[in-house]
């Protein structure tokens, strides 16, 4: 869920992998913000050759600065796994609706993603069809919630 941004300039000092967490201080927002680490992301993180300098985790291997672009790798991947119509940013879009979906509260995403407002929140979070389906099917099974539509039923004439 983080800005391409904020990956780029992520150091190793940023990282506490012991913990579960890494601390984000250059934010667009302006504020800092600490987001923990779930096994997978730990675990790529883990797998990345640490530098002596401690510089970047995500840098050029020739001499330690950081990345700055990732479009041609990116494009290439995009290609090679046959997905059209698709950038970088929308993985926090994915990130956000994943969340959501997993009953997860607006407040917590808003302040992974880092955003200031509801909002912004709201524009990220997106439900699949699916999803919302599967919501209004639990009223199938709920005690309760039957009602009397008799009222509601106009007789043809």
């Amino acid at each position: 869920g983080l800005r391409q941004g904020e990956i780029f300039r992520l150091k190793w000092k940023d990282l506490d992998l012991r913990g579960g967490f890494l601390r984000v201080g250059e934010a667009k927002s302006g504020e800092s913000r600490t987001i923990p680490l779930n096994a997978t992301a730990r675990a790529l993180l883990e797998s990345i050759p640490y530098r002596l300098d401690g510089g970047y985790v995500f840098c050029r291997p020739q001499d330690g600065e950081a990345i700055q672009s990732i479009r041609t790798g990116f494009k290439g991947a995009l290609r090679r796994g046959g997905i059209e119509d698709y950038r970088f940013h929308d993985t926090r879009h994915e990130f956000a609706s994943a969340l959501a979906m997993a009953g997860v509260d607006l407040n917590t995403i808003r302040e992974l993603l880092g955003h200031k407002t509801m909002r912004m929140v709201m524009r990220y979070s997106h439900l699949t069809d699916r999803h919302k389906a599967q919501a209004v099917a639990l009223l199938d099974g709920a005690e309760g919630t039957r009602t009397d539509t008799s009222a509601y039923h106009v007789e043809a004439r």
